[in-house]
């Protein structure tokens, strides 16, 4: 920033305003309002200048909203507001600054600025219940702008990143300086922090990220890895607020092209399976460039108990979501070698249900690893028990009190399970009625 707008906010600040403190007050508001747009102007993100809006009613144009300032950055119109009053006053006008806002077109942010602080509470209770549309610079915030380091254009582009994958209302000056200086604004950023901030900007294609990729030592490789998949979900939900999809493509190409050595994708495969997985977004975890990653190293992990809980509880949720049931099916079958029989024994159910559903088509992951699972009698005392409940269950509906009743259940569990003749182990088919019919017998 220049010097001069540096000295110009030193001397509004020694204004005395005890003395006709109206007119004191408003001519301070004024010339800061002016520094402002003055500032904005020389760093070439100005629209318009201080202006009113006009509304047209019974053929009259009318002055409507008085707005400071119109910017853009990072390919967003900013309205700007710009206030150096007394600190309850600036948070009154500060929700009336909002509604300017939100009354214009989908999209638009704002962009308050106060000199007096505002109270913390105040702040933190704006976004509730309400999209998060205002960036504020207030109290000690313009102590760190007026200083030769900042940029009204580079706090802009790094508070909308911030703010839009990060739970906050505001994001102060100070951070904002200190987030810099780390990110290499000196030029003293470590290259993990470099190469994060340039895909975050950039569009690779898979050529040239490669070759960044190799300028890389293996330790930074690892850490960039490693940021990348533990923060996947917010890089996601900057991606679809933002629509920065380049940031989202370069994440997936770097999982594509940087393979890790064993022991750390080990580490990695561990993190994956007993939290990612589990405890994360199961759709963003469950995408087969990571499945397709870990997989081959699940047998690698010393302690699964967390995984083998918790994963039933996952099918136990989405169950019956045809999609989801597909995610997790891509998850287990790489792995179901591996896996203990105790939590085998709690998937199957889902699986055999899979297995004899006519409304699930046969194209889909979950159909075709229940088909292999059921093909053959590996699971046929478990079938067994399975026919034999829903027999009971079966006879329960309709009551079996003559030989007419029976034979009417014997074709509702034929029709329905016919599919179970194999995984049953039977040689012929009459083998198989002859069980549903034995078993009805034992229940009468």
């Amino acid at each position: 920033m220049k010097q001069e707008y540096i000295d110009e906010f030193k001397n509004l600040e020694k204004i005395d305003v005890s003395k006709n403190k109206k007119d004191a007050t408003q001519l301070r508001g004024r010339k800061f309002e002016t520094l402002i747009n003055d500032i904005l102007k020389d760093e070439k993100i100005l629209l318009k200048g201080s202006y009113y809006t006009n509304t047209t009613k019974n053929n009259y144009v009318l002055r409507d909203e008085q707005i400071d300032a119109a910017i853009e950055v990072y390919s967003r119109v900013l309205l700007v507001e710009v206030k150096w009053k007394e600190s309850n006053i600036a948070a009154s006008e500060l929700y009336s600054f909002i509604g300017k806002v939100e009354n214009k077109f989908q999209g638009t942010i704002g962009l308050f600025i106060s000199r007096e602080p505002l109270h913390e509470n105040f702040i933190n209770a704006l976004d509730k219940g309400r999209r998060q549309s205002i960036i504020i610079l207030h109290g000690l915030d313009m102590d760190g702008v007026f200083t030769g380091n900042f940029s009204f254009k580079k706090f802009i582009e790094f508070a909308i990143k911030k703010l839009s994958y990060e739970n906050q209302s505001y994001f102060s000056v100070k951070n904002y300086l200190k987030e810099v200086t780390k990110l290499g604004s000196t030029g003293n950023a470590s290259p993990t922090k470099t190469f994060l901030k340039e895909i975050f900007e950039k569009k690779y294609n898979f050529s040239n990220l490669s070759i960044k990729i190799s300028s890389l030592d293996t330790k930074n490789k690892n850490k960039i890895f490693e940021i990348l998949l533990e923060k996947f979900e917010d890089i996601n939900l900057y991606v679809w607020k933002e629509n920065e999809f380049h940031l989202l493509e370069n994440t997936i190409n770097y999982f594509t092209l940087y393979i890790p050595d064993k022991s750390f994708i080990i580490n990695q495969s561990n993190k994956y399976y007993t939290d990612y997985i589990i405890n994360r977004d199961l759709y963003l975890y469950g995408r087969n460039e990571f499945i397709q990653m870990f997989s081959e190293y699940f047998k690698e992990i010393t302690d699964i108990s967390d995984f083998e809980n918790k994963f039933p509880e996952l099918w136990d949720k989405y169950y019956q979501n045809f999609e989801m049931e597909n995610i997790l099916t891509n998850i287990i079958e790489p792995i179901w070698k591996n896996i203990s029989k105790t939590l085998k024994q709690k998937l199957l159910p889902y699986y055999i249900e899979i297995f004899v559903d006519s409304y699930r088509k046969e194209k889909f992951e979950q159909r075709i690893f229940a088909n292999k699972l059921f093909s053959d009698h590996t699971h046929e005392e478990f079938t067994k028990r399975y026919l034999k409940n829903k027999i009971i269950e079966t006879s329960g509906w309709f009551g079996v009190k003559s030989n007419s009743d029976e034979e009417y259940v014997v074709k509702s569990i034929i029709n329905t399970y016919h599919k179970l003749f194999i995984p049953l182990g039977y040689e012929t088919f009459e083998d198989f009625k002859k069980f549903i019919i034995d078993t009805i017998s034992e229940i009468k």
